[in-house]
């Protein structure tokens, strides 16, 4: 994983480091977010195949950028989650336009529909209403005082298989209809209540 910000690739020692960050967090040699590109050079020098946004800054995934890492990945993978959709890195018509109808696009904010190359896209929303529901529901019905970290990961894991094959095929779609998001959460207590007492069984030993 790499980190970039608006000024390049974050690394030890950066000109450009915040100056209000404490040095410890100004020598960070990659930052815990994904965030690929800005910077040509960057591209020249990795094969990157998979953009994801969390800037805030318009358009930080240019054409350039979005087309040169589709030489890398057949199906690449772009992630614009920044919110509102003024700030995402590239709209979704850019992002199926720039890797002729092969990108795995999901954003943080809405996008409508795309008709492109004869097909219908219908990009996904990365939104915490799918997940968070669904984990209250099943850590209340436990009566859990918290929730292992893990959790999460099985509520992801649940989330996506509720991905049909037609929505993921044929419309590119990464995440379940949002009209379907009370049955996941159903899905999700379900598994999130037999999963906690198990990691506190399994902790104790």
């Amino acid at each position: 994983m790499l980190g970039a910000n608006t000024s390049g690739l974050v690394a030890r020692h950066s000109s450009h480091s915040s100056p209000e960050l404490p040095q410890d967090k100004q020598n960070m040699q990659w930052l815990r977010g994904i965030l690929f590109y800005y910077k040509s050079e960057t591209l020249s020098c990795l094969s990157i195949s998979t953009e994801v946004g969390l800037s805030t800054v318009k358009g930080a995934f240019t054409p350039e950028v979005i087309q040169e890492m589709a030489k890398n990945n057949p199906r690449p993978i772009i992630f614009a989650l920044s919110n509102p959709t003024a700030k995402a890195e590239c709209t979704a018509e850019d992002a199926y336009k720039y890797t002729n109808g092969q990108v795995l696009f999901a954003s943080g904010s809405p996008f409508d529909n795309v008709e492109m190359f004869g097909k219908l896209f219908k990009p996904g929303q990365g939104n915490n209403a799918y997940i968070f529901p669904g984990v209250a529901l099943g850590a209340i019905l436990f009566k859990a005082k918290r929730i292992p970290n893990h959790v999460f990961l099985i509520a992801a894991r649940r989330c996506a298989a509720s991905v049909t094959e037609k929505s993921l095929n044929v419309y590119s779609r990464l995440y379940p209809r949002l009209k379907n998001a009370r049955d996941l959460s159903a899905d999700i207590a379900l598994d999130v209540s037999f999963t906690i007492p198990l990691f506190f069984v399994l902790a104790k030993k």
